[in-house]
């Protein structure tokens, strides 16, 4: 016989009480709230995702940039595979012709149907179509990869440009395929297959086989055929999770003309989505063809695709809500359930603002700090475009996900001619403000583009579903914004003095053949150059004035933050202690105050805008030595209240009439720098291919 098990009595109105609180309140209550419920779960899963990808990627280009040698260098280096990357990947927005959006839409509409059975044979028509289109247009870039190469880039990058671009074509069929293949899932209103494949698997694939196939050939283009690869094995896993998640009912049979249908939904999608993609770039690739013409440099195009790359970090939340609300618009505008789809509208525009505000006032704030960590102070010269395509992208998320509403409400058509006229903005813009304004005038170009093209869908929206995204609930972010951006301006004043950012540099055998009678000895830390120049990184005490040591051989690289702090003996490694230095011993890449002229950096011909540096330059008489084909006498100030001039009497290994310094001069400098700025020089100039600094 059993024993009898004791149950406490039950507080029924406690039970109550406890069943009530662990009920979702607000919109997320009752059987409405279950919409919301899914939202913001697919939301919170595509955020994480997005956030994977954006940090992949920027891994991916700030890996580039800097294993081709940072700053000017690695800036045309990642142009170079910015060019091919990209060119794929806006490529293959419009050879999938439209499939992956008509998957999303007619799978939403058969599962809400009752037709199940229908999807698998539907979205393997689909994949026909986009495979058919991929293939034959990637053939054709293959083929033109030569001409195009040319007029995209220089004519000192054309090869490689080219070279980038025949592995481009080969990347297009397996990016059309994948996003195919993950659309149907995503019809299924599950996301958990676009976030494995798409947003976490490629880009960190992508860094994994680019570092592989380096160690067979490092060339710009190797990475470009790293990238084909990772789409290549996406598009595998892709298809695996569609086969897993589409097989579990009976399969039914098309109706006729489901074939037909697909085309002629996709047929106006495929040109759209081409722009779309193209919107973010066109651009770009403007500025890129205008290096050939001299209106831009190779290395300004490659900050500028940095630029974009962070800019486009904008639309995170704006795509992760995107993607996850298409479906329900598919669904309940075919149902006819206005009401209820405006109110997620709003509701989920509501939640992208908020969600980036944050990384709007980051981006406009502090925007050299961010471009620095791509290779160097070079890269904070796009601090200007930066913050007009910021601009343009808070427009962009601000009107929420009106272009998804307007293509799954079957506005294909409206939608195509919104694009086409945006493209042909960006187009016309760029070819006009780039050549006066470089990267700014595309960046404006782009910004003034995508204001118009969101303001113009947004009315559409309006026009035929009858929806809106704002409403007066908007007001309530207003404080939280002011209080983020009050915070983190002070913050950003608090440690203006501080930087961040100090690059270790290589040494002189990797930096450039050493020049006779000179020692290329390897200087593995910054510390350590400071320290053979008489410097710890400790606050000066006072006392007698400690000279710098004599002869120091130039051509290391010392990266640094922002403009440098206005203290004379700070604790910190900074650009003003530096500076009391009088640093003709390292090169201060970067640095927008105060370059050297002895710096081995290839396309010397200004110092940094942000702080006004001048240089000026006199061509004396070069009969003198026949070692010498040019000796030169440059003049660097320093725009501060304490006003330094520095003269460099150097000579270089060039042909005569060169305008640049020798990368393959290491420069030696004879003097003693003491800290008050006194500059002595006991040997009086270098006799054997050295320079000489005094101040003034």
């Amino acid at each position: 016989m059993r024993p009898l098990r004791y149950f406490p009595p039950v507080d029924m109105e406690e039970e109550g009480r406890l069943e009530s609180a662990a009920r979702p309140s607000g919109v997320f209550s009752g059987t409405s709230g279950k919409d919301y419920r899914v939202l913001a779960a697919g939301t919170a899963q595509n955020i994480v995702g997005l956030a994977v990808f954006v940090v992949g990627t920027f891994a991916a280009n700030i890996l580039i940039a800097r294993a081709f040698g940072g700053g000017g260098t690695g800036a045309v280096a990642l142009g170079i595979v910015t060019i091919g990357t990209q060119f794929a990947f806006i490529v293959a927005a419009g050879t999938r012709f439209g499939m992956d959006m008509a998957a999303v839409r007619y799978v939403a509409i058969d599962i809400g149907a009752g037709h199940p059975g229908r999807i698998r044979p539907l979205v393997g028509r689909a994949i026909q179509i986009a495979a058919a289109i991929s293939i034959a247009v990637g053939i054709v870039v293959y083929l033109v990869a030569g001409p195009v190469g040319r007029s995209l880039g220089g004519a000192q990058t054309a090869g490689e440009t080219a070279a980038a671009l025949r592995a481009a074509a080969v990347a297009i069929p397996f990016v059309a395929l994948t996003y195919v293949w993950v659309a149907g899932s995503r019809g299924l209103k599950v996301m958990r297959h676009t976030l494995y494949v798409q947003w976490m698997a490629q880009p960190l694939l992508w860094i994994v086989l680019m570092l592989v196939l380096w160690q067979i050939h490092k060339t710009e283009a190797m990475a470009v055929w790293a990238y084909a690869a990772s789409w290549c094995l996406s598009s595998v896993a892709a298809r695996f999770f569609w086969s897993s998640i589409s097989g579990a009912d009976a399969r039914e049979e098309l109706e006729p003309g489901a074939a037909g249908a697909l085309v002629r939904y996709g047929a106006p999608r495929a040109p759209a989505a081409l722009l779309s993609q193209g919107l973010f770039w066109i651009d770009y690739f403007v500025a890129s063809h205008f290096i050939g013409a001299g209106y831009v440099t190779a290395e300004e195009v490659g900050v500028y695709s940095a630029c974009v790359r962070v800019a486009l970090a904008m639309v995170l939340f704006l795509t992760a809500v995107s993607y996850v609300f298409s479906p329900f618009v598919a669904d309940l505008h075919a149902r006819g359930e206005r009401d209820r789809l405006d109110a997620l509208f709003k509701a989920i525009t509501r939640w992208t603002v908020a969600g980036t505000i944050p990384l709007l006032l980051l981006m406009l704030i502090v925007p050299q700090a961010i471009l620095q960590v791509f290779g160097g102070g070079r890269f904070a010269s796009g601090s200007g475009a930066l913050r007009i395509l910021v601009v343009g992208q808070a427009i962009n998320v601000s009107v929420g996900a009106a272009g998804f509403v307007l293509i799954m409400a079957g506005r294909t058509g409206w939608d195509l001619v919104v694009y086409a006229a945006s493209a042909a903005l960006d187009l016309t813009l760029a070819w006009m403000l780039v050549p006066r304004f470089g990267i700014d005038g595309a960046a404006a170009a782009q910004a003034i583009t995508i204001a118009a093209s969101n303001w113009l869908r947004l009315a559409l929206v309006r026009r035929f579903v009858g929806i809106f995204p704002w409403d007066r609930t908007y007001a309530r972010l207003v404080v939280p914004a002011a209080v983020c951006a009050v915070v983190m301006i002070a913050v950003h004043v608090a440690v203006a003095d501080t930087k961040w950012y100090v690059e270790a540099p290589r040494p002189l055998s990797q930096e450039a053949p050493a020049r006779r009678g000179s020692d290329p000895r390897t200087l593995p830390t910054a510390r350590d150059i400071l320290r053979r120049v008489g410097h710890d990184d400790q606050p000066r005490q006072p006392g007698p004035p400690r000279c710098a040591v004599v002869r120091q051989p130039v051509g290391q690289g010392l990266e640094l933050g922002d403009t440098p702090g206005q203290q004379p003996y700070p604790g910190r490694v900074t650009g003003a202690a530096l500076g009391d230095l009088l640093p003709a011993f390292v090169e201060l890449r970067g640095h927008p105050a105060l370059e050297p002229a002895s710096a081995g950096i290839r396309d010397r011909g200004h110092h940094g805008e942000r702080s006004g540096g001048r240089h000026s330059t006199q061509d004396p008489d070069t009969d003198g030595d026949t070692r010498r084909s040019q000796d030169r006498a440059e003049r660097h100030e320093l725009p501060r209240s304490r006003r330094r001039t520095l003269d460099h009497q150097l000579d270089h290994e060039r042909r005569v009439g060169g305008r640049e310094h020798d990368e393959e001069d290491d420069v030696e400098h004879d003097q003693m720098v003491r800290p008050d700025g006194i500059v002595v020089n006991p040997a009086g100039p270098t006799t054997s291919g050295g320079a000489t600094c005094g101040a003034a």
